[in-house]
C-alpha cells in the first residue's frame, strides 16, 4: 500500500453499521467510512458460520473497506470469497 497510512478497526461486528450515521468525530466506525483508504476491519468475535462470514463481508463492503483480517473461519465457497475480495480491492486507496 505504499506510503499510505493504513487504518484498521479491531472491533467490527454486525452492530457496527448502526454507527455510521454518526459524525466521523463521534465514532471510529463512522470515521472509517468517511476517511479515504486503505482501511480494514477485524471482527471482535469469532465467526461461527460461513454465512456469518459473508454477511460481515457485505457490511464491510458498504463501508468501502479495502481489507479484512480474520482469526478463523470454516472453509467456504472460494468463488464467492474471491468475488468479495475483488470488490474490496476495487475501493479507492
Amino acid at each position: 500500500m505504499g506510503k499510505k497510512l493504513t487504518l484498521q478497526n479491531n472491533g467490527f461486528w454486525f452492530d457496527s453499521l448502526q454507527k455510521v450515521s454518526k459524525s466521523p468525530e463521534e465514532d471510529n466506525i463512522a470515521y472509517l467510512r468517511w476517511v479515504p483508504g486503505p482501511k480494514g476491519l477485524q471482527p471482535r468475535l469469532s465467526l461461527t458460520s460461513d454465512e456469518q462470514l459473508f454477511d460481515l463481508l457485505k457490511l464491510a463492503l458498504q463501508l468501502k473497506i479495502n481489507f479484512m483480517e480474520f482469526t478463523t473461519f470454516r472453509s467456504c465457497d472460494p468463488q464467492r470469497l474471491r468475488e468479495m475480495d475483488r470488490q474490496m480491492k476495487a475501493h479507492p486507496l
